[in-house]
């Protein structure tokens, strides 16, 4: 077991949520980080992790803002700021599954349906089988 000050890991928890709810969202969105209003993939796992529900407005916002700024068709890049590193970012699947898992959570499932379709589609063309050797899709 961990020892340590609880009641000042709650405070600092509770101040770090504050600080989230307004400058982390100052546009009403999740922002990358901040003072950067750039849109980050890693933003939609904020339901995911509990913070918001699925449906408050900042996560409905957030989403918004990864549609228009990071998805190419079903594929969803992580982010496009430059960050130093040599060479262009590609999409990335598990950002796909992000968008996935929140549309659904968000109840918007007319647009999560086609997505999935896509994603399972995408695994099926590659030759991927679930653990009980069928095909990943169909």
């Amino acid at each position: 077991m961990l020892h340590g000050d609880v009641a000042h890991w709650r405070a600092e928890r509770d101040a770090i949520a504050e600080w989230l709810r307004t400058e982390g969202s100052p546009a009403g969105w999740f922002v990358q980080a901040a003072g950067h209003p750039i849109a980050d993939a890693a933003a939609l796992l904020v339901p995911a992790l509990g913070f918001l529900p699925p449906a408050h407005p900042a996560v409905l916002a957030t989403i918004e803002v990864v549609q228009r700024d990071l998805c190419d068709g079903v594929h969803v890049f992580r982010y496009l700021h430059p960050d130093g590193l040599p060479g262009d970012e590609g999409a990335f699947l598990l950002c796909s599954f992000w968008l996935l898992d929140a549309l659904v959570h968000a109840g918007r499932l007319d647009e999560a349906e086609p997505i999935l379709e896509r994603l399972l589609g995408n695994g099926e063309r590659r030759g991927l089988v679930l653990g009980n050797g069928r095909p990943v899709h169909g």
